[in-house]
This record gives structure tokens, C-alpha cells and sequence, in this order.
């Protein structure tokens, strides 16, 4: 398989495993025959393969949070769709990715205020979308 072709398959991947907690640099090893340095040489542009996992992650996150569909669904019930494990964790990670946290978004939300879309998910989202 083409490298290009190779990094929308992982790019694909990741989009359909964002739920699942074990998802990282090991299992997309293992479920493409990759060693660790090749992924990270596809995925280049991201760096931290991880880190760009758990950007994304938080990205979505935001968007849920910050949608009227979502308005009734507990906090913790949509960090876990996002693949955080501990509500806690995925609380404070929010908090130092966006300033604010899920709590003020969702208030700023029914409060009628403009919610900014989280850059760090939409740059990794314009390059995913560029594969």
C-alpha cells in the first residue's frame, strides 16, 4: 500500500476507533503491521500520534458539548463516547486545552453566547481532511 494511501486508511481508523479508550500509537501498530517510527513518519504532520488522538478527541468533544442535541446528555456520558475513560481526567484535559470548561460551555451554549470552535481539533481535522 501507497504511503498516501496508508495515512487516509489510519486516518479512517482513527476516526471509527475515537471511542474506544485503547486507542493509540500500539493498537494502530498492531492493527496495520507498523513499526512505531514508520507511523509516526506517515503521520508527520500531526507529531505526537497520541497527542493528535487525544486533540481530536477533545475537538469532538467540544462540538458535542457545545451542540442543542446534546444539551441533556450528562458530561461524563460524552467524554466517554470520546474514549475517556475518567470524567475527572477528561475534565481537566478540557480545561487545559480550551481555558474554560465543559460546565462554562455548556453554559455559554444555553446562554445564547458565540462558542468558538476549538483550533487544535481543526487544524488536525484540515489535515486529516487533506489525506
Amino acid at each position: 500500500m501507497a504511503e498516501a494511501e496508508t495515512a487516509k486508511a489510519i486516518r479512517r481508523h482513527i476516526e471509527a476507533h475515537l471511542a474506544d479508550p485503547d486507542l493509540g500509537p500500539g493498537t494502530i501498530c498492531a492493527d496495520f503491521g507498523l513499526s512505531r517510527s514508520r507511523l509516526y513518519r506517515l503521520l508527520s504532520a500531526t507529531g505526537d500520534v497520541a497527542a493528535t488522538i487525544r486533540s481530536l478527541r477533545l475537538a469532538r468533544a467540544h462540538r458535542a458539548i457545545a451542540s442543542r442535541r446534546m444539551d441533556d446528555r450528562p458530561v461524563g456520558e460524552i467524554a466517554a463516547a470520546f474514549g475517556f475513560q475518567q470524567e475527572r481526567s477528561f475534565r481537566r484535559a478540557f480545561q487545559q486545552a480550551f481555558g474554560y470548561s465543559p460546565a462554562d460551555l455548556r453554559a455559554r451554549v444555553r446562554a445564547g453566547a458565540a462558542v468558538p470552535l476549538p483550533e487544535s481539533g481543526a487544524v488536525i481535522d484540515d489535515w486529516f481532511n487533506g489525506l
